[in-house]
Protein backbone atom coordinates (compact mmCIF):
# COMPACT_ATOMS: atom_id res chain seq x y z
CA UNK A 1 0.00 0.00 0.00
CA UNK A 2 1.27 3.51 -0.95
CA UNK A 3 0.74 6.40 1.31
CA UNK A 4 -0.11 9.79 -0.10
CA UNK A 5 3.35 11.34 0.77
CA UNK A 6 5.10 8.05 -0.99
CA UNK A 7 2.62 8.73 -4.04
CA UNK A 8 3.91 12.46 -3.91
CA UNK A 9 7.23 11.53 -3.37
CA UNK A 10 7.17 9.33 -6.52
CA UNK A 11 5.01 12.02 -9.04
CA UNK A 12 7.55 14.46 -8.08
CA UNK A 13 10.73 12.18 -8.80
CA UNK A 14 8.80 11.63 -12.14
CA UNK A 15 8.21 15.16 -13.20
CA UNK A 16 11.96 15.97 -12.28
CA UNK A 17 13.59 13.82 -14.40
CA UNK A 18 11.02 14.83 -17.38
CA UNK A 19 11.98 18.11 -16.44
CA UNK A 20 15.76 17.53 -16.44
CA UNK A 21 15.26 15.60 -19.27
CA UNK A 22 13.64 19.14 -21.14
CA UNK A 23 16.66 21.02 -19.69
CA UNK A 24 19.38 19.36 -20.48
CA UNK A 25 19.10 18.87 -23.88
CA UNK A 26 19.68 22.22 -25.28
CA UNK A 27 23.05 21.41 -23.44
CA UNK A 28 24.12 19.05 -26.68
CA UNK A 29 23.95 22.16 -28.57
CA UNK A 30 26.90 24.19 -26.93
CA UNK A 31 30.02 22.06 -28.26
CA UNK A 32 28.72 22.21 -31.61
CA UNK A 33 28.21 26.42 -31.03
CA UNK A 34 32.04 26.17 -29.91
CA UNK A 35 33.22 23.89 -32.51
CA UNK A 36 31.36 25.99 -34.81
CA UNK A 37 32.20 29.48 -33.34
CA UNK A 38 28.91 30.52 -34.23
CA UNK A 39 26.13 31.26 -31.69
CA UNK A 40 23.88 32.58 -34.33
CA UNK A 41 20.94 30.03 -33.28
CA UNK A 42 21.02 31.24 -29.98
CA UNK A 43 17.47 33.27 -28.97
CA UNK A 44 18.71 35.80 -26.80
CA UNK A 45 15.40 36.96 -25.45
CA UNK A 46 14.36 33.31 -24.87
CA UNK A 47 17.53 32.51 -22.47
CA UNK A 48 16.92 35.38 -20.70
CA UNK A 49 13.52 34.58 -19.96
CA UNK A 50 14.36 31.30 -19.05
CA UNK A 51 17.26 32.38 -16.52
CA UNK A 52 14.75 34.27 -14.71
CA UNK A 53 11.80 31.77 -14.95
CA UNK A 54 14.41 28.94 -13.97
CA UNK A 55 15.77 31.31 -11.15
CA UNK A 56 12.79 32.06 -9.67
CA UNK A 57 11.49 28.23 -9.31
CA UNK A 58 15.43 27.68 -7.94
CA UNK A 59 14.37 29.78 -5.26
CA UNK A 60 11.37 28.56 -4.42
CA UNK A 61 12.87 24.94 -4.49
CA UNK A 62 15.53 26.16 -1.51
CA UNK A 63 13.18 27.62 0.50
CA UNK A 64 10.89 24.53 0.79
CA UNK A 65 14.21 22.14 0.52
CA UNK A 66 13.01 21.12 -2.76
CA UNK A 67 15.49 18.35 -4.38
CA UNK A 68 13.19 17.57 -7.20
CA UNK A 69 13.18 21.05 -7.68
CA UNK A 70 16.20 22.63 -7.28
CA UNK A 71 18.10 20.15 -9.74
CA UNK A 72 16.44 20.45 -12.81
CA UNK A 73 15.92 24.55 -12.69
CA UNK A 74 19.37 24.67 -11.56
CA UNK A 75 20.70 22.53 -14.76
CA UNK A 76 17.90 24.92 -16.72
CA UNK A 77 19.41 28.08 -15.14
CA UNK A 78 23.50 26.36 -16.16
CA UNK A 79 21.91 25.73 -19.46
CA UNK A 80 20.41 28.95 -20.58
CA UNK A 81 23.06 30.85 -18.64
CA UNK A 82 25.95 29.17 -20.79
CA UNK A 83 23.99 29.76 -24.36
CA UNK A 84 23.87 33.52 -23.22
CA UNK A 85 27.20 33.90 -23.09
CA UNK A 86 28.46 31.71 -25.77
CA UNK A 87 26.01 34.09 -27.64
CA UNK A 88 27.98 37.21 -26.04
CA UNK A 89 31.02 35.60 -26.71
CA UNK A 90 30.21 34.28 -30.50
CA UNK A 91 27.98 37.22 -31.55
CA UNK A 92 29.84 38.05 -35.06
CA UNK A 93 31.01 34.38 -35.23
CA UNK A 94 33.55 33.27 -37.40
CA UNK A 95 31.72 30.25 -38.33
CA UNK A 96 29.54 30.22 -41.18
CA UNK A 97 26.30 31.99 -40.95
CA UNK A 98 23.16 32.15 -42.35
CA UNK A 99 24.16 34.38 -45.60
CA UNK A 100 27.12 32.89 -46.45
CA UNK A 101 25.18 29.58 -46.64
CA UNK A 102 22.62 31.05 -48.23
CA UNK A 103 25.44 32.23 -51.45
CA UNK A 104 26.61 28.87 -51.06
CA UNK A 105 23.67 27.28 -51.83
CA UNK A 106 22.78 29.65 -54.63
CA UNK A 107 25.87 28.28 -56.74
CA UNK A 108 23.86 25.09 -56.60
CA UNK A 109 21.46 23.90 -59.55
CA UNK A 110 18.76 21.77 -58.91
CA UNK A 111 19.25 22.34 -55.10
CA UNK A 112 17.98 24.33 -52.12
CA UNK A 113 18.79 25.42 -49.20
CA UNK A 114 16.92 24.56 -45.64
CA UNK A 115 17.43 26.59 -42.65
CA UNK A 116 15.81 25.10 -39.38
CA UNK A 117 16.88 26.47 -35.90
CA UNK A 118 19.95 27.97 -37.45
CA UNK A 119 21.34 24.55 -39.53
CA UNK A 120 21.30 24.05 -42.80
CA UNK A 121 21.21 21.35 -45.68
CA UNK A 122 21.26 21.79 -49.23
CA UNK A 123 18.21 19.36 -50.08
CA UNK A 124 18.05 18.34 -54.09
CA UNK A 125 14.80 19.34 -56.00
CA UNK A 126 13.39 16.56 -58.27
Amino acid sequence: YMTPELKLELFSSVCSMASLICFASPLRRLWTIIKRRDASAVFAPYCCAQILANSLWFGYGLVTHSFSLTVPTGVGIFGSASQLLLKLVFCGGSGPGEDDLKADAEGHSGEVAVFIDGWSTIVPVP
